[in-house]
Parts: structure tokens; C-alpha cells; sequence
């Protein structure tokens, strides 16, 4: 079922980035006056109703972080009828609860920091943020983590520890 949901995944994004080529093309020629064709829009209703599935049927599942990790992004990068950034923010919110060991960590505490950051909650970022610096500077994201964690600091006007 895992291996499905990211198959279906992976057509839809080859499908949303030949639907992006013809859009792309067809408004380079557009007139004044034209109405622009509507843009294309990743569709991951499938593959969400299989990692679904897959959270809520099989949690000892050995790569259950991984489907909530994939929930999570698509939950967050889909339709517009399937983009839903609180269901989004709780899947990596759980997935950083209850595997903080993942290999996904990492980009699920990235990922809330920079919810929190855009809402302009940037001591919550400070808190994500901290997480994928703290967990060392060989780990995936690290200097990512450390830009956005002094950016974060330089917003709420902590110029020293923004420095640091």
C-alpha cells in the first residue's frame, strides 16, 4: 500500500509537470485581452487516501513515519479542495512526537518551523528551528535550520543571539 501511494504520487507529479509545460507555453503567447488558461494543480487525492490508510490502520507499520511524512506533504502541497495546513502541521507534529529518530524528522520540524515562521509565530519557529540545529551540523537541513533560526531571532529583535 506504501509503495502504492508514492507511485501514485510520482504520476501525479509527472502529471502536474507536463499539465505545467502546456500552461507555461500557452500564456507566453497570450494577447492583452486573452483570458489565461487556469493553472495547473498537483492532484494527490490517492495517494493521500493511502497514507491515510496506512497512519490509521497500521501504525507498527516499519515505515509509518514515512507515510505520515508524505500525508503531511501532500496534505500541504495539493488541490486546493485537498490543501488542508492544519491536518498538514498535525501529521508532522505527530511525526516528530512519535518518531523523533525518523530520517524525517528533521524535514517535519523544517517544515513546522516555516509554518509557524510564515503566521508570523516566530518564537514556535524558534523552537523547530532549534530542533533540526541541535540535531547537529552533519544532519540533513542543518544550515537551513540555522539560517531561518537567526533570521527568526533578527525578527523578534535578538540581534546578539541572531549573531550567534
Amino acid at each position: 500500500m506504501f509503495r502504492l501511494a508514492e507511485l501514485y504520487f510520482e504520476v501525479s507529479e509527472e502529471e502536474y509537470a507536463l499539465d505545467n509545460e502546456e500552461f507555461t507555453k500557452a500564456t507566453l503567447n497570450l494577447s492583452a485581452d486573452a483570458v489565461p488558461p487556469a493553472e495547473p494543480l498537483k492532484d494527490y487525492q490517492t495517494s493521500i487516501a493511502l497514507y491515510r490508510r496506512i497512519v490509521r490502520d497500521y501504525p507498527a507499520y516499519r515505515y509509518t513515519d514515512g507515510a505520515y511524512y508524505m500525508l503531511a506533504y501532500c496534505l500541504g502541497e495539493g488541490l486546493s479542495a485537498q490543501y488542508d495546513q492544519a491536518e498538514a502541521q498535525a501529521m508532522y507534529a505527530a511525526l516528530v512526537d512519535n518518531f523523533p529518530q525518523s530520517e524525517f524528522a528533521n524535514q517535519a520540524n523544517m517544515q513546522l518551523g516555516e509554518y509557524a515562521f510564515d503566521a508570523n509565530n516566530l518564537d514556535q519557529a524558534i523552537v523547530y528551528y532549534q530542533r533540526v540545529v541541535d540535531s547537529g551540523p552533519k544532519a540533513s537541513l542543518y544550515d537551513r535550520g540555522l539560517y531561518k533560526l537567526a533570521w527568526a531571532y533578527y525578527r523578534i529583535d535578538d540581534y546578539p543571539q541572531a549573531v550567534k
